[in-house]
C-alpha cells in the first residue's frame, strides 16, 4: 500500500503495547513514536522496529494546542493520523485515510468508538447518553487545522468547517477504545487531566465553580445508576469515584491558579517561616 500519510503515536512506558501497535500499523504509513520521557523499554523496543523517534514533554493529556503544534510539525507529509496506544483503528477506516489523503478530498476524518475498560463492555458515560454513540477526531490536514478551538475532551475541529468526512457507524469504521486501569493509574490519569484542563480554564478566562462541580458529579452519578446491575461492581465504581475527583481536582486547581495559592505561593510562606524560625532560634540562644 502506496503511503500517504504519516502515523504519530504518542506513548510514555508502553513497553507492554509499543510492538503489537508498530506491527499493526507499520503498514499503512511510516511511524513516528513521540515519547513522553519514558523510563522503561520503551524507546529501546520502537528503535528495534525501526520507527523514527522524538521526545517531546506532555501534561497528562495530548488534547493541548501547544502539544499539538509540536508534534504535528514533525511529521513530513500534510495529512497526519494521531494514534493512541489504547485504540485499535480497522483496517477499512485506515484505508480511507489513505484515500483522503490521497486525494485530499476532505481536511478531517470522524469516526465513532466504543470503549472496552478492562476488556469489558461496560457502557460507561457517553455511551449512555449519545445514542449515536460517541465520535473522534484522529486524522487530519494539519495544515487546517483550527488550534484555537482545541480543548480537552472536545471534538476537534476545521479552520473553515464543512469539510470533515463522517464515516458511518459501523464496526468496519469504529475505533475500538481499550482501557486498562487499576485505581492507581485511574487516579493519576485524572489528576492530568485536571491539570490540563485547569489550564486552558485560567488561560481562557472561564469560570468554573462548585456548581459547575456538583452539576457534573450529579450528571456521572445518574449516569452510573442507569448502568445495567451487572456493571456496578468494582470497575465502573471507581470509574464513579475516579470521575468525582477529577471534577474536584479542577476546581481546587483552578482556585489555586486564579487565587495565587499554588505550590509558589506554599513555598513562599514556609521560606517565610523557616527564616522567622532560625531568627527566633538565634535570639534564643544569644539570652
Amino acid at each position: 500500500m502506496q503511503k500517504h500519510f504519516t502515523l504519530l503515536l504518542p506513548v510514555y512506558n508502553e513497553e507492554n503495547r509499543i510492538e503489537r501497535l508498530i506491527d499493526y500499523y507499520s503498514d499503512y504509513g511510516h511511524i513516528i513514536v513521540i515519547d513522553n520521557f519514558s523510563n522503561d523499554s520503551t524507546l529501546t523496543r520502537a528503535k528495534e522496529r525501526g520507527c523514527t523517534v522524538v521526545q517531546i514533554a506532555n501534561n497528562g493529556s495530548l488534547q493541548s494546542a501547544e502539544w499539538v503544534r509540536q508534534a504535528l510539525i514533525i511529521s513530513p507529509t500534510q495529512y497526519v493520523l494521531v494514534l493512541s496506544s489504547s485504540e485499535f483503528i480497522p483496517p477499512a477506516t485506515l484505508k480511507v485515510c489513505s484515500e483522503v489523503a490521497r486525494t485530499k478530498s476532505h481536511n478531517m476524518v470522524s469516526t465513532s468508538v466504543v470503549s472496552y475498560t478492562c476488556g469489558s463492555n461496560i457502557q460507561l458515560w457517553d455511551a449512555l447518553i449519545k445514542p449515536v454513540g460517541r465520535r473522534i477526531e484522529r486524522f487530519y490536514n494539519r495544515d487546517e487545522l483550527d488550534f484555537d478551538s482545541i480543548f480537552i475532551h472536545a471534538p476537534f475541529k476545521t479552520k473553515r468547517g464543512g469539510d470533515i468526512l463522517y464515516l458511518p457507524n459501523d464496526p468496519q469504521h469504529t475505533i475500538v477504545h481499550l482501557r486498562d486501569s487499576d485505581l492507581k493509574s485511574l487516579t493519576h490519569k485524572h489528576l492530568n487531566y485536571a491539570a490540563v484542563e485547569a489550564n486552558q480554564i485560567i488561560n481562557g478566562g472561564l469560570r468554573f465553580t462548585l456548581r459547575s462541580v456538583f452539576k457534573r458529579c450529579l450528571s456521572d452519578l445518574i449516569r452510573y445508576q442507569r448502568l445495567d446491575s451487572s456493571a456496578k461492581g468494582l470497575v465502573a465504581s471507581r470509574e464513579l469515584w475516579a470521575r468525582v475527583m477529577l471534577h474536584f481536582s479542577i476546581y481546587f486547581l483552578v482556585r489555586e491558579g486564579q487565587d495565587g495559592y499554588g505550590i509558589d505561593y506554599s513555598r513562599k510562606r514556609s521560606t517565610q517561616l523557616w527564616e522567622s524560625l532560625v531568627d527566633t532560634a538565634r535570639i534564643s540562644e544569644r539570652k
